[in-house]
């Protein structure tokens, strides 16, 4: 069974704190993207499937609390972890009441990485999405790899591969031929089956164009 790598989404203007949290990000090979400003987050909250925030304790006019409560306004389930130079027991009672981690500067590598991956085990043993399972038989095709759905969500659907007998890419395009859909997809995990046939589950990814389709394909299928 293999495992996508997690997303974190990293705010605040200060360089240092940016050079310290990336450069351990890049050590455990997490993916991750920077952001400058309110704006920005939210728009790369919106497009992206973000498991973790790292935020700064203030950004412009934003406490870091306030940051992760806005990162939440889209993405409910997003864990949290906030950076701060300062003596942060002030933040301590706030940060606990919304499931915030706290990390001061300067820190040890291995704690930040322990900490990030606590947060981000934390918030993703809470399904997202419920499954449902598919009314009919629905053929797909994953990059030109035949298969038929077994359930889907919001979020992202499970496949049953067939004639697939090498490992499955982290990537793949779904194509949907009865239905005239195709979307982008990230696979979760995946399970050699009986017969060469694999099983997979995959998300949904960051092309915005694509979600309300597939929300509505949900829909109509299940």
């Amino acid at each position: 069974m293999s495992a996508r790598s997690h997303h974190v989404l990293v705010a605040g203007d200060d360089h240092l704190m940016l050079h310290w949290v990336t450069s351990a990000l890049e050590h455990r090979n997490y993916s991750f993207a920077t952001t400058q400003s309110v704006e920005d987050m939210r728009s790369k909250m919106s497009a992206w499937p973000v498991d973790l925030m790292v935020a700064p304790d203030q950004l412009g006019i934003y406490s870091g609390i306030q940051l992760v409560l806005a990162a939440r306004s889209i993405r409910p389930e997003v864990a949290a972890l906030i950076v701060t130079r300062q003596d942060f027991r002030a933040l301590t009672m706030d940060a606990g009441r919304y499931r915030i981690a706290l990390i001061r500067m300067p820190f040890d590598r291995n704690e930040f990485l322990m900490v990030a991956a606590e947060q981000i085990a934390s918030i993703r043993r809470q399904q997202r999405w419920p499954r449902k399972t598919v009314r009919d038989h629905i053929p797909v095709t994953a990059s030109g790899w035949p298969g038929r759905l077994v359930d889907v969500s919001y979020g992202g659907l499970r496949m049953h591969l067939t004639e697939r007998e090498a490992a499955v890419p982290s990537h793949l395009l779904v194509d949907v031929p009865d239905f005239g859909m195709r979307v982008p997809a990230e696979v979760v995990w995946s399970a050699m089956a009986d017969g060469g046939s694999c099983m997979c589950g995959a998300t949904i990814t960051d092309e915005p164009a694509a979600v309300p389709a597939w929300c509505r394909f949900v829909d109509h299928v299940a």
